[in-house]
């Protein structure tokens, strides 16, 4: 039997209306790539409706451009990045730009955490109230943030005619509160110092070099640790420890013990041997390797706005934090005496390796005697009952030891300076970022008397 193309195509018809079928499940069987249609236009209705709760969600004030793939290109946060000041020349030897700046660290298995080298980003985190569309921030080759324009590379062994300056600390050294690492207290002190410099035609000495070695979270015993094992290479003349707030909020959490921390054992330092240990049998990879894939889904995620009003929304109906265990102040006295005591131990390197040292008290809110501006006091009303009480024992305590380490210590090349309760007498002008982390204003304030300090005791070299 002889069978017209026409009649083949009937039987298609015929074959493919079934008792029960409406007109989708057949069109669906017609064509092999129908289903393949059906998805790609379910698809693009997501994305359209994605992109227009995006626009709606941008232009109505409840969240910036920046958070949604589909508005990313009307956000100013970092736009004309190149022209910035500082970063020009900065970035053709850095072609990688990093996500984010909380992406700034690295695992290091003595210190726990410390920062990457070759960093920029000009990306801030959500969650940095201070950082504007100008926000940038970087680290060296050696791994430390800038302190001039003129990016420098720390020479080893020290160049003749070098007076080097290395600043250890916490984020109030590395730059928290700043748009750019060239408004932080070590280049602040760089631009002090070269002024001083132009100053003394007749010094000895033909440049400073001031080394910006302030790590987040650092308190004073991962600042020994830091100084003893890297920071010693660089032959420094000066060292200056400018420290108090994460010895008053974190050094106590590691010495009561948490997570199996103590002095010298931080809690990131608890982390990396948790998934290092983890790491060496095949489910603990695994687990580690699924964390990791969930954590960058979940961010790849949050750029659509539809995950990100879910993800809101399902904040609002999570359960209450957990409530803060009570306060005791036993382990903030133990974290002033082991503050002394960590100046002491860098007081001996100093005199062992012959470099001059300066032990700084920092200030931070609540403990300042400071008249807060509007903004200021807005991040004052913040601080938490058991970091006020934190602050208030850890301050209280260590001011009259370091009284006792002053009159003991500061002769010939030692400095002992408590700065936290009078460097901002009588500044009405905000000097706060936040609670704690100073604007380029506050870190010009104290720059200006670390300078005075130093001349006090002598250890300029001009």
């Amino acid at each position: 039997m002889n069978l017209k193309p026409s009649d083949l195509s009937d039987a298609r018809i015929a074959d493919a209306r079934k008792p029960g079928d409406n007109r989708f499940e057949r069109w669906l069987r017609q064509r092999k790539g129908n289903g393949l249609l059906l998805l790609l236009g379910f698809v693009f209705l997501l994305f359209a409706f994605d992109s227009i709760l995006a626009f709606a969600l941008v232009l109505s004030g409840l969240r910036e451009a920046d958070l949604f793939y589909a508005t990313a290109w009307m956000s100013t946060r970092a736009a004309d990045h190149a022209n910035l000041p500082g970063l020009r020349e900065v970035l053709p030897r850095h072609p990688r730009l990093y996500g984010a700046y909380s992406d700034r660290f690295e695992a290091d298995g003595l210190l726990g955490g410390r920062l990457v080298r070759n960093f920029l980003t000009i990306a801030p985190s959500k969650k940095l109230d201070w950082a504007e569309k100008s926000f940038w921030f970087m680290t060296t080759d050696q791994g430390f943030p800038p302190v001039e324009e003129d990016i420098p590379h720390y020479a080893i062994p020290k160049p003749a005619g070098v007076f080097r300056v290395i600043v250890i600390g916490g984020s109030t050294v590395e730059g928290n509160g700043v748009n750019s690492p060239l408004d932080s207290l070590p280049a602040k002190l760089q631009g002090l110092f070269d002024g001083a410099l132009r100053e003394h035609p007749d010094a000895k000495i033909e440049r400073v070099e001031v080394v910006n070695a302030g790590v987040s979270n650092y308190a004073s015993d991962s600042e020994y640790l830091y100084l003893l094992v890297d920071l010693l290479r660089f032959q420094p003349n000066l060292v200056l420890a400018y420290d108090g707030w994460n010895d008053a909020e974190v050094l106590p959490t590691w010495i009561s013990g948490d997570r199996q921390t103590r002095p010298y054992r931080s809690g990131p330092q608890q982390d990396n041997e948790e998934r290092v240990n983890a790491s060496f049998t095949p489910i603990g990879a695994l687990q580690i390797a699924a964390a990791i894939a969930s954590q960058h889904a979940l961010g790849f995620l949050d750029g659509f706005a539809t995950f990100k009003l879910l993800h809101v929304v399902l904040n609002l109906t999570a359960p209450p934090a957990v409530v803060e265990s009570p306060y005791d102040p036993a382990y903030s006295r133990q974290a002033a005496q082991f503050y002394i005591e960590n100046r002491e131990r860098m007081l001996a390197l100093a005199r062992q390796n012959g470099f001059r040292f300066a032990s700084l008290l920092q200030p931070i809110m609540g403990v300042d005697g400071k008249d807060y501006a509007a903004s200021e006091r807005a991040h004052s009303s913040l601080i938490t009952p058991t970091q006020m009480q934190e602050r208030e024992v850890f301050y209280g305590e260590v001011r009259p030891l370091l009284q006792s380490f002053k009159a003991a210590h500061e002769e010939g090349d030692v400095c002992v300076a408590d700065l936290s309760d009078t460097v901002f007498t009588g500044r009405a002008e905000p000097v706060y970022a936040d609670d704690g982390h100073l604007l380029p204003a506050g870190n010009q304030i104290v720059a200006k008397r670390v300078m005075d300090e130093l001349r006090r005791c002598r250890l300029l070299p001009f």
